[in-house]
């Protein structure tokens, strides 16, 4: 306040300083010499005479010749008032017209000039000073109120912690008192059943003898009917609780390393494209090869469109067929019978046969499946040897249904993607009606080494994204499902169910888009556990293989809202 009171102070000397700035009174001094001079001569200025009105009427310091009207001798100093005003104006009027009065005066303008411009510095810096002062409060306020503000919210936690544990001790209370007083009432309602039914001893004896033996037998009969069922639904029990928990206990055997898959129609297959995948443009394209290899079973429509959509990109299709499947049952050898159907592709494809036979003693069929992939091996060295040296061969190893795009063999083509890859694709049951998502991942492109085998086993931990189609249990005909399910390495799955060979719940099964061997989804999460229980139709053939939708009459069953099958 005292620092405040002070700047007042000083503002209004200052201000009052900016009017007029004058000297100490001057005084006329007269010299004795005949001539008409005189001079006006004061005393050096003090500061505590600045701003005096101009009604005292002293002059300023300058020299000056003047003319009296009045004879002047040797008179002391007076004042300028008491001259006569005619010689007074005069006086003032010469002394005005001085240079140095001049000077002075323009001094006086800039002094004042400056003094109200620190004045109004003074206002600008009492008005920041308050709002500061305004400002330092409100923080203050501020910190009290977050201060409170936790302290309020501490309490509250507090108390939410304290009511939590009190509802916990109520609700066990409320269940212990609950569950003795049910308690307490079964017991005194068995109690007063007894009574009243059994009146003396003997009668509790009599209950005892007969109901002993029931309950021996009762146990009896259900034991024996649980090992019937136990014995008959061995597998179907087996695989439910193994597909339930199977989140729990398994995990995806997918590569972990998902390389994004960049495509749009008409993007060209070069350097530019190499580069968005991470790979480098192979230097000379021209020398590789590109082999598809299939194992045929009965999908001839699958083949059909395969062999179309990679026509453009694919030297040559290897195909190995056999007349039995992989459990020993005999088949037809379908693609030898309908060699006509594919005589556009006849100068690409190199076929061999392999003879099959019953499964022996302690076989099973996945080692006969693992024997016909063997075969495959073996006609894919035979038909390498037939390239010219430094040829490198680009080997694509799927299962049929598992179809691989064109532009995406083309991608793999001219791009140096390294010595193997896994191929993700869309997988679909039945048609491309029923979508299970990107789950498919076992088909693969390899650079043939020496060492390499055709595999449909994990190989690399990398992956590209979205590289094609699975299309599971896709068949034209009922006979078709019934020879799959009986005929392939997961057979077993019937597990003694004859009635799931039934034509109309086949049919059934495919319209509805549930497990043909009425499984539970084979998923490694519960998220897409129970997001494949129940599945929608889809309504959409964006991104199908283009030989598909140009045919669509010939292939509608495997199209949306297609799922009638011919028997």
């Amino acid at each position: 306040m005292a620092s405040r009171n002070s700047r007042s102070t000083l503002k209004e000397q200052l201000q009052s300083r900016a009017n007029v700035y004058e000297f100490e009174k001057p005084k006329l001094v007269f010299p004795p010499s005949p001539t008409s001079s005189c001079t006006i001569a004061p005393s050096s200025p003090r500061e505590d005479d600045l701003m005096k009105s101009d009604t005292e009427g002293w002059a300023t310091s300058t020299s000056f010749t003047v003319t009296p009207a009045v004879t002047i001798t040797d008179l002391p100093l007076v004042p300028l008032l008491e001259l006569q005003p005619e010689t007074r104006m005069e006086i003032t009027a010469k002394a005005a017209a001085s240079p140095d009065i001049l000077a002075i005066a323009q001094l006086q303008a800039s002094m004042k000039d400056a003094l109200q411009g620190l004045a109004k510095a003074f206002n600008q810096i009492e008005t920041q000073t308050e709002r500061m002062n305004q400002l330092t409060l409100e923080i203050k306020a501020r910190e009290q109120l977050e201060a409170l503000r936790n302290e309020l919210e501490t309490q509250i936690r507090q108390q939410k912690e304290e009511l939590d544990a009190l509802k916990q001790t109520l609700e066990t209370r409320i269940t212990e008192v609950v569950t003795n007083h049910i308690k307490s009432q079964v017991y005194d309602m068995i109690k007063e059943s007894l009574a009243t039914v059994i009146e003396d001893k003997c009668i509790i004896a009599l209950l005892s003898t007969i109901c002993t033996p029931l309950i021996i037998v009762f146990s009896i009969l259900f034991t024996t009917a649980l090992v019937y069922l136990i014995a008959h639904n061995r597998y179907q029990i087996q695989n439910t609780l193994s597909y339930a928990t199977r989140p729990i206990w398994d995990k995806d055997k997918a590569p972990n390393d998902v390389i994004p898959h960049y495509y749009s129609e008409g993007l060209k297959i070069d350097s530019h494209a190499c580069g968005l995948h991470g790979w480098k443009q192979r230097k000379d394209a021209s020398k590789v090869k590109v082999l598809d290899s299939v194992l045929m079973s009965s999908e001839l429509d699958l083949l059909e469109i395969r062999l179309n959509e990679l026509d453009s990109v694919v030297d040559y299709f290897l195909i190995v067929e056999s007349n039995t499947t992989f459990t020993g049952l005999p088949k037809e050898t379908f693609f030898a019978n309908n060699r006509d159907r594919f005589s556009k592709f006849a100068h690409k494809i190199v076929y061999r046969f392999l003879p099959g036979y019953a499964l022996k003693s302690g076989q099973s069929a996945w080692d006969v499946e693992a024997l016909t992939r063997d075969t495959m091996s073996a006609l894919l060295r035979s038909q390498m040897s037939t390239f010219p040296s430094g040829t490198q061969s680009l080997v694509l190893m799927s299962d049929l249904d598992e179809i691989i795009a064109e532009h995406t063999v083309r991608l793999l083509r001219a791009c140096d993607f390294g010595s193997a890859i896994h191929l993700q694709l869309r997988d679909f049951m039945y048609s491309f009606e029923w979508n299970l998502g990107l789950s498919s991942w076992r088909a693969s492109a390899r650079i043939w080494q020496s060492e390499s085998y055709y595999s449909h086993d994990k190989g690399p931990e990398t992956m590209l994204a979205d590289s094609g189609w699975h299309c599971s249990f896709c068949f034209r005909t009922i006979p078709e499902y019934i020879m799959k399910m009986k005929g392939y390495s997961h057979a077993d799955r019937i597990g003694g169910r004859i009635n799931l060979l039934d034509p109309k719940r086949i049919q059934d099964t495919i319209c509805r888009g549930r497990d043909i061997f009425g499984m539970l989804p084979e998923a490694y999460s519960y998220v897409k556990f129970f997001s494949q229980l129940n599945l929608e139709p889809s309504k959409t053939a964006i991104g199908l293989p283009r030989y598909l939708l140009e045919h669509a009459d010939k292939f509608k069953f495997l199209l949306p809202g297609g799922c009638k099958r011919e028997s």
